[in-house]
């Protein structure tokens, strides 16, 4: 019972519960104690494990006018049977005599039905407007042209409105955890370019990426470091420990060392992805003030540039790579954690890289590796005999993350502006391979809309009520024959007009669904 105490006093806690409830989490904790009692236990069989969560930037106010999304024909009979109660026949009579103003034939009509639906698209019954329509504690659902209506599931949904600690509290204290207990992790932040992805890894600026003096705005990596270094002085008298950190990012077809003069690993792939996977690039460290230099001179060493739809855009992929060596009664675990802020994939008509040959050939190198990361994803939720790592240096680098006994967090960055749409849609699609969900049926889809938009039009009505004031303000009315003057008093409802237009937008939307 002594030596079990003892064991237990090696096994990590957060202080903040990551789980549902306290009993999870200690269920969960109590596993890793038996980390401690031998070597051969920490071997654990290779699986590929993967939680899902998604994080929605706020809109701009640069979103044009939503375009009008037409169904396809079987969401439009999906519709009509969740409207009017009918059966498929029925539906179909009401799609084609509404059409074609005509009783319905399938044969002789199918033809007409195709043109008119091609000449008078947002008239046919069953359309909506692009963009995300509404956002449930664990789904999202979003209409994109080419695809209509869709619901995706994710372990949980960070909406517009949350923070930087949010995030980390949802997606990242609980790898922080495993880590630090001897388990293999991996965060990977995936979206479209100007999606926000940086942004949650490192914050705003050079400046908050770099300093563990957490800030509101800082990112996961400088929320993470600070609590793994805090972890590690705390059980210094307990356990032995010893830190290493690789700073890498996969730029063109080169693996570049931010932290090494030399920059450039290797010429050839393999042999570049093998010296980082095997700690040839990693650098000791021993206080806060070693990282956050580290941290500094890694970020002033990454490739940026502005486009057209992030000031701030990465032009590659990022890897930080944390290794944890720790020792106790001659016991010793060794744990990897990879944080990767992966480059945003990009129209070049939209982020306006087509007219720059720099950023139009990092865009394709940045799409090539996302590319074949997917068909790495695919082959590995397929369970197929043969996992394409080879395709790319991305793929390579992030092998062990992906294949091996790892626990890996995917954070999908996703913008609701309806111009962007189908990027989302792409986005949503990747972290439904990595989760292996099942969509539901379209008529649920239809309800899980209703009961996203209801709840959102009872929040506003909230702020509303919060915010909204009455104002009186003077205003002076001149006559125009005599000349005279006079002061009109005008009370006004005021500091809610914000709320009142996204109100207008819900009210929108939900006349559209039961129309």
């Amino acid at each position: 019972a002594e030596y079990m105490g003892e064991l237990e006093e090696c096994v990590y806690v957060s202080p903040v519960c990551w789980s549902s409830t306290w009993e999870e989490m200690f269920m969960t904790l109590f596993a890793f104690r038996n980390r401690w009692r031998s070597s051969d236990n920490t071997k654990t069989a290779s699986t590929f494990s993967v939680d899902v969560f998604l994080r929605l930037r706020p809109a701009t106010n640069t979103s044009t006018c939503p375009a009008e999304v037409v169904f396809p024909l079987h969401q439009k009979l999906q519709t009509i049977k969740s409207r009017f109660g009918c059966s498929s026949n029925e539906a179909k009579r009401l799609l084609w005599s509404r059409n074609c103003n005509q009783p319905w034939d399938p044969f002789e009509q199918l033809s007409k039905q195709r043109k008119l639906e091609a000449a008078e698209p947002t008239e046919a019954i069953g359309s909506m407007r692009a963009g995300v329509l509404a956002v449930l504690d664990k789904s999202v659902v979003m209409c994109a042209p080419g695809c209509g209506l869709r619901e995706f599931f994710f372990d949980n949904v960070l909406q517009e409105s949350s923070s930087q600690q949010e995030a980390y509290d949802c997606c990242v204290r609980k790898l922080v955890c495993e880590f630090l207990n001897g388990q293999n992790c991996s965060l990977f932040c995936y979206g479209q370019t100007g999606s926000g992805k940086t942004y949650t890894m490192f914050g705003p600026d050079d400046h908050t990426s770099s300093c563990l003096n957490l800030q509101p705005q800082s990112g996961l990596v400088a929320r993470l470091c600070g609590e793994v270094l805090a972890a590690l002085e705390e059980r210094q008298a307990r356990v032995d420990s010893q830190l290493q950190v690789s700073y890498v990012e996969v730029y063109g077809d080169q693996i570049v060392d931010l932290l090494s003069a030399e920059g450039t690993l290797g010429n050839w792939a393999g042999v570049a992805a093998r010296f980082v996977m095997d700690g040839g690039a990693a650098v000791p460290v021993q206080s806060v003030a070693q990282f956050e230099e580290l941290l500094a001179k890694g970020e002033a060493a990454k490739h940026k540039a502005a486009t057209d739809m992030n000031d701030r855009s990465s032009r590659a992929h990022t890897v930080l790579i944390l290794e944890l060596q720790q020792t106790y009664n001659e016991v010793t675990l060794v744990s990897t954690l990879v944080l990767a802020d992966l480059g945003g994939s990009e129209q070049l008509k939209k982020s306006g890289a087509a007219a720059d040959a720099t950023l139009l050939k990092d865009a394709v190198q940045i799409n090539l590796g996302l590319f074949a990361l997917n068909n790495c994803i695919t082959a590995l939720n397929e369970k197929h005999s043969y996992i394409p790592y080879a395709d790319s240096k991305l793929t390579m680098l992030l092998s062990g993350a992906l294949g091996g006994a790892s626990k890996t967090t995917v954070i999908i960055n996703g913008r609701v502006e309806p111009q962007h749409s189908a990027e989302t849609m792409q986005a949503f699609r990747f972290g439904e391979r990595c989760s292996k969900v099942t969509n539901q049926a379209h008529h649920k889809v239809i309800t899980s809309v209703l009961r996203g938009i209801e709840e959102q039009i009872e929040q506003c009505k909230r702020l509303i009520e919060r915010d909204e004031r009455w104002d009186t303000q003077r205003i002076l009315r001149i006559d125009e024959y005599s000349g005279w003057e006079e002061v009109i008093l005008k009370t006004l409802p005021v500091g809610a007009e914000v709320h009142h237009k996204r109100m207008e937008d819900l009210l929108a939307r939900r006349q559209e669904l039961l129309q």
